[in-house]
């Protein structure tokens, strides 16, 4: 029984986090083509270029401008706005790409010291 009343405490525990999560709102930033929006799809499409995990249906680089960034932050890291990144940007002179990663920074003063970046989702279309 113990056993059983463990396994209901971890199923109470994971709903508990799935709906805070869920919960989350993404917060749509008002100035997309800003620096360290710049910074951090940089940060992407190198990883993507090295990894080729998720190899977009067309050219994702070079890119010409970031016209939509959506943030939230699970760890509340003011400086960068977010851990989590949405961007749809423009590749130079044809057409849009849409992303979405994640990036664990260390330090709290420079979000370049990065760890790890995982790309969730990345496609290209017309």
């Amino acid at each position: 029984n113990i056993w059983f009343a463990s396994m209901n405490l971890l199923y109470v525990f994971a709903m508990v986090c799935t709906i805070v999560h869920a919960e989350i709102n993404w917060t749509v930033q008002p100035n997309p083509n800003g620096r360290i929006y710049w910074k951090m799809l940089k940060l992407a499409l190198e990883n993507e270029h090295n990894t080729s995990k998720n190899n977009p249906n067309m050219p994702y680089e070079p890119a010409a401008e970031i016209f939509f960034v959506e943030t939230f932050s699970e760890n509340l890291k003011p400086w960068t706005g977010g851990d989590w990144f949405h961007m749809k940007y423009k590749v130079l002179g044809h057409h849009e790409c849409d992303i979405t990663f994640s990036i664990l920074t260390t330090g709290a003063l420079d979000p370049v010291l990065w760890k790890r970046i995982d790309i969730k989702k990345f496609s290209c279309q017309e």
